[in-house]
């Protein structure tokens, strides 16, 4: 079993104020088909499988937002495969775990520990354990109206063509008042998996 795991955002470099989601990526790179576990976490504020903390240049720590988040558990479903060549990937967001006060250059480390099995099921038999802990670097611009105005358009401009929910999710944490028509449309078009945060 060969598996090689990371981090990546979606963007390396951010408006002060702009909301980010990280990849997880997991492609296999062996020959056998592996499941990795997953689940079992969705009912906290954030996943309790992974650990996101930045520093700046001077090694000073991002506050945490949710520093006393509390994991409830949740369903699990059955591990997915992730045969020879097949990449298994989930998205996360980022303000959960960390919170950009200033601009800046940072350096974020995200945890995760890798359960992995031979077979699709329940069980504590695992073929490899191992954590992954890895690191990208992310530029915090100051903030700027007419950057994040661009920002705000291009994310306006997925709700009709892209991941509803996770635009959605990104517009509602933008504190600026040029989100308002867009988080409107999502209510008045009834985009069922995002009316909630809109």
């Amino acid at each position: 079993i060969r598996l090689e795991a990371g981090f990546t955002p979606e963007r390396n470099e951010i408006t002060l104020g702009e909301p980010l989601y990280v990849l997880f990526y997991g492609p296999n790179t062996g020959d056998q088909t592996f499941y990795l576990e997953i689940g079992g976490d969705s009912r906290g504020v954030r996943s309790s499988r992974f650990q996101f903390q930045a520093v700046d240049n001077d090694g000073h720590p991002v506050s945490d937002p949710n520093p006393d988040a509390a994991n409830f558990g949740g369903m699990q479903g059955p591990p997915p495969e992730v045969a020879p060549g097949k990449t298994y990937m989930e998205m996360l967001y980022l303000p959960l775990w960390v919170r950009f006060e200033q601009p800046g250059e940072y350096v974020v480390r995200g945890r995760r520990l890798l359960q992995l099995l031979k077979k699709q099921e329940f069980s504590r038999d695992y073929a490899v354990v191992h954590p992954l802990i890895a690191e990208f670097r992310l530029a915090v611009l100051p903030k700027n109206a007419e950057r994040l105005g661009k920002r705000i358009q291009q994310l306006g401009d997925t709700l009709d063509s892209g991941d509803v929910a996770r635009a959605t999710r990104q517009l509602a944490d933008i504190d600026d008042e040029r989100v308002v028509p867009y988080l409107v449309r999502v209510v008045e078009q009834d985009k069922r998996d995002a009316l909630a945060v809109a």
